[in-house]
């Protein structure tokens, strides 16, 4: 009977919550555009003019431990027709996941030269957090 109540006392403290008060985890997201920031806080990115698309990477740097995702939006795309029919093309890859070993993810931009002139807003979101950056297709 003895071991019956020593075998309950461990169940129980072994199923207790622990009293230490745990912190809240604060995400943090920035992104890296990789590119020079005028005064006026524009990046500025040559697109190639020998080429249909100019291939870009952008960085983003998190306090993430672990992979997660990223979803990438921007506010810019471009046409294209094949065989007929027209498909809208995003410029920026939509997702990406964060390296558990440093926190950062990388997405590729792929403005066109029909977009040269364009400013394009670049956002990146992951959970509740967001940031973003305006890039000027020079």
């Amino acid at each position: 009977m003895k071991y019956l109540f020593l075998l309950l006392g461990i169940l129980v403290m072994s199923c207790s919550t622990p009293t230490s008060p745990t912190e809240t985890f604060q995400a943090e997201i920035s992104i890296e555009s990789n590119l020079i920031k005028d005064a006026n806080g524009y990046f500025h990115l040559d697109v190639v003019r020998s080429n249909q698309q100019t291939l870009h990477r952008i960085s983003l740097n998190t306090n993430y431990d672990k992979s997660t995702r990223v979803e990438w939006f921007a506010n810019s795309s471009w046409i294209y027709n094949h065989m007929g029919f027209d498909f809208d093309v995003p410029v920026i890859n939509g997702v990406s996941y964060t390296s558990p070993d440093d926190g950062s993810a990388q997405t590729m931009f792929a403005p066109v030269i029909e977009l040269v002139g364009d400013t394009v807003t670049v956002i990146a979101v992951s959970g509740s957090v967001a940031d973003s950056v305006r890039i000027v297709l020079d």
